[in-house]
């Protein structure tokens, strides 16, 4: 369960600095008819770790299609940013690709880089976000980008969102930080982000934007003998329209999903106790060989199956 005390404070923190042209204080709730308000702090990084520093974190909600940012304007200092989703929509352009950013999404984008990302067209957007550098923050997000891309659906009682949520609230509350505490909670976001890069299906294997936004669900119950002409199938269009329509608004092909998403599937199984028969099984894979040559292509590794 998402903690709502950590939301709560955010708001509060966010709002207690939102002043009208009178100078009142103004108060609010995030999520639909919520007041546009933001709050961010700077901090140091010159006595933090060169392994992981974070130098920003602030929560905002935006209704304003001038919430717009280019990755490559960002400035020339390599970054990472991560940004989780708490109610409204944004949307990513990336490696011509489309993401929405729903809520219980983690946006995970390097700096200086080619994409945009800004609220979704109609909505609102309430995130908390932090700003890292270093060594780690670096390796930890590119290997997230080549395992799950860059919205990542996490569940929102997972420690990753649980450390970013809390840090956040603690700098917007100016808390002390000594630089080393600082950099040790750089590097613990870091450390969360590996996991969720190799955590499997206890995340989804992948965020599609619309319209094939469900159909990672409708996918898994249904494996054995799926292939992309089925896909074609449900989703009511001929395979050739189906497969340059889905490459193009999600990024990847149709077959390179159904691979990621069985490979997904059985790592999962096999990380909750499963054994490599049931693996295969729930993967709709044909042989437990197979299916290790697969998570090795993936992984650079493989679990032993036999």
């Amino acid at each position: 369960m998402m903690d709502t005390n950590v939301i709560s404070r955010l708001r509060r923190l966010g709002y207690g600095v939102r002043r009208s042209p009178s100078g009142e204080a103004r108060a609010g709730h995030g999520g639909r008819g919520a007041r546009p308000g933001s709050r961010s702090r700077l901090l140091p990084e010159a006595e933090q770790g060169a392994e992981a520093a974070v130098f920003s974190c602030g929560w905002s909600l935006e209704a304003d299609r001038r919430y717009d940012f280019a990755g490559d304007t960002r400035g020339p200092e390599p970054w990472i940013l991560l940004q989780y989703t708490l109610s409204g929509a944004g949307e990513l352009a990336r490696d011509k690709a489309t993401w929405r950013c729903d809520p219980g999404s983690l946006l995970v984008l390097p700096m200086p880089d080619s994409h945009r990302y800004r609220v979704a067209p109609g909505a609102t957007w309430e995130f908390a976000y932090a700003s890292l550098r270093g060594a780690a923050p670096r390796r930890a997000a590119a290997r997230l980008l080549a395992a799950r891309g860059p919205v990542v659906a996490v569940p929102p009682d997972h420690a990753l969102v649980q450390g970013l949520l809390t840090l956040v609230a603690e700098v917007l509350a100016k808390e002390t930080f000594t630089p080393h505490g600082l950099s040790e909670r750089a590097y613990g976001l870091a450390m969360r982000l590996l996991e969720c890069a190799d955590a499997g299906d206890s995340l989804p294997s992948l965020v599609l934007p619309p319209p094939y936004t469900d159909l990672p669900h409708w996918c898994r119950s249904r494996l054995e003998g799926l292939d992309v002409a089925a896909l074609a199938a449900h989703c009511q269009l001929s395979r050739e329209h189906f497969s340059r329509h889905f490459r193009h608004i999600c990024g990847i092909s149709p077959g390179r999903f159904l691979s990621d998403l069985r490979q997904t599937v059985a790592l999962t199984t096999l990380r909750a106790g499963g054994t490599p028969a049931q693996a295969m099984r729930a993967a709709g894979r044909r042989s437990v060989v197979g299916l290790q040559r697969a998570l090795r292509r993936r992984l650079g590794w493989a679990p032993a199956l036999r």
